[in-house]
């Protein structure tokens, strides 16, 4: 048994820091890759901006208002919700009272007639666009004021069908809340940079999407993504499997963590990997080697148990070092995350809550998103249990 445990030790810290020095080169790839085409578009081209809203969330105005600051010169603002007296539209109409230069349309889309409500919502704003370029963004994601500019530009290239973007989470307060936001910058966007270098974008990141009609209307519509939990994936998937690239913009967005308890944390974390056991079923299984901490505490406890002291500290200032490393090289240097600097020293205590999810995303295929019961599928459908009133 102590052998079987020393062996997976060995593995799983030789697994975590190959997959460091993975994104390592991933993030190089990445810096070269966009480098090579960094430019913002200088075309006054008129824009569609759609913003499925649900609720008066945390942050919310901050976040909206950031899309009022953009310095690209014609751009409309549509804004969706199930009814016109869903409190988030009551902010979005004091800040088009604020800013009346910028064109502010609001739409009612119903209840969803499709499992996945943000899908259906998006798809009701499209209707509604007055423009063949169209950049898709959520409630919850600040950008800065070149954003327009910059996520359309690779549009521009030859056979590309979508640009998204990398984004840093940004933590509203609390220590539980500051974790999942740097597992956000770090975590999750290593595994994006990685996938990116290896296999090219097969899919799309939610926070923000930039596509046009006519490539929409390629991939036959969304009708297909309102049966998927992670729309935005398949959208991504969708265009690559007709043939459009998917490229990551050079631009980063903010995604914004409300604060909340640690529990209320765990179970948004575990909520968003689940999907992908059931989209990526062999990926998630090796998800598991790519966590540090686990594999640093199993080793320094054997080390304790067989009276080496020294191989134990080793053990141990391997993981904090794989770890911090990874913090810095990705949520900072690439990322442009501050904390992922000055809280490097945190992030082994957010890998071993990384690990913790991943290990609760083995149990059940049921899940609840904002008072809505889904059970997942293989694939990463879903299908709707019920809906709150």
């Amino acid at each position: 048994m102590l052998i079987a445990l020393l062996v997976l030790a060995i593995a799983g810290t030789l697994g975590s820091s190959g997959y460091t020095v993975l994104a390592l080169r991933a993030a190089s790839h990445f810096k070269r890759e966009r480098g090579r085409s960094a430019r913002r578009s200088n075309t006054s081209e008129p824009l569609s901006v759609l913003k499925p809203v649900h609720g008066e969330g945390a942050g919310l105005e901050q976040n909206l208002l950031t899309f009022y600051q953009q310095q690209h010169p014609n751009f409309e603002l549509l804004f969706s919700a199930r009814t016109l007296t869903d409190p988030a539209l009551e902010i979005v109409r004091r800040l088009a009272r604020r800013f009346p230069e910028v064109p502010t349309r609001l739409i009612a889309s119903g209840e969803p007639e499709w499992p996945n409500a943000r899908a259906y919502s998006v798809n009701a704003l499209i209707a509604e666009a007055r423009y063949p370029t169209i950049v898709v963004t959520d409630s919850d994601v600040r950008v800065p004021p070149d954003f327009l500019q910059s996520v359309v530009t690779p549009l521009e290239e030859e056979g590309v069908g979508l640009a998204t973007c990398l984004y840093r989470g940004v933590s509203l307060g609390g220590i539980w809340t500051d974790l999942e936001a740097l597992g956000m910058s770090v975590e999750l966007m290593s595994n994006v940079l990685i996938a990116n270098m290896l296999n090219g974008m097969d899919f799309a990141l939610g926070p923000a999407t930039a596509t046009t009609r006519e490539r929409i209307d390629q991939i036959g519509g969304l009708a297909e993504l309102g049966f998927y939990y992670a729309d935005d994936f398949a959208l991504g998937n969708l265009m690559h499997r007709t043939g459009l690239k998917v490229v990551l913009s050079d631009t980063v967005v903010e995604h914004v963590v409300p604060t909340s308890s640690f529990g209320e944390s765990f179970r948004h974390q575990v909520l968003w990997l689940k999907n992908n056991r059931f989209l990526r079923p062999r990926e998630h299984v090796g998800v598991g080697l790519t966590f540090a901490m686990p594999f640093t505490i199993l080793g320094c406890v054997l080390g304790l148990a067989a009276e080496h002291r020294a191989l134990a500290i080793f053990w141990l200032i391997w993981g904090v070092a794989n770890c911090m490393t990874r913090s810095v090289a990705i949520g900072w240097r690439v990322i442009k995350d501050r904390k992922a600097l000055t809280r490097c020293w945190l992030y082994p205590m957010r890998d071993s809550i990384g690990f913790a999810t991943w290990i609760a995303t083995w149990f059940g295929n049921k899940i609840v998103f904002r008072g809505e019961k889904y059970i997942l599928l293989k694939g990463g459908k879903i299908q709707r249990l019920s809906s709150r009133a």
